[in-house]
């Protein structure tokens, strides 16, 4: 598993744009990624479905949902729990779209 400095890197790419607040309410969360990954998430382990994977798609989506967050519409952690679970489906959904057009088009995948 990642260390926490190599976590607080892929929080950080956002930091350009995030508030110390947001920044800070992402880095208290991060242990909400690797919980939706082990309770909702089935990793098959395919290429662009592994669990680093969805780790990083999670620190995205992690970054997102501070940023869109308003306190007065209640607390963090459900708000972020429901945008992580989202984004992981998400994923798996695009990588599903690509792959059926792989295996349907002959000569393999077009970019």
């Amino acid at each position: 598993m990642e260390d926490r400095e190599s976590q607080l890197k892929e929080v950080s790419k956002m930091n350009q744009i995030m508030t110390d607040y947001q920044r800070e309410l992402a880095i208290e969360h991060l242990g909400l990624i690797d919980q939706v990954i082990r309770k909702r998430i089935r990793v098959r382990g395919t290429p662009l479905l592994s669990y680093e994977d969805f780790y990083s798609v999670g620190c995205e989506a992690l970054c997102d949902a501070a940023m869109r967050y308003r306190p007065e519409e209640g607390e963090f952690e459900p708000y972020a729990y429901v945008m992580l679970y989202h984004a992981m489906i998400d994923h798996c959904r695009k990588q599903n779209r690509q792959q059926s057009f792989c295996l349907g088009s002959i000569g393999g995948c077009r970019q």
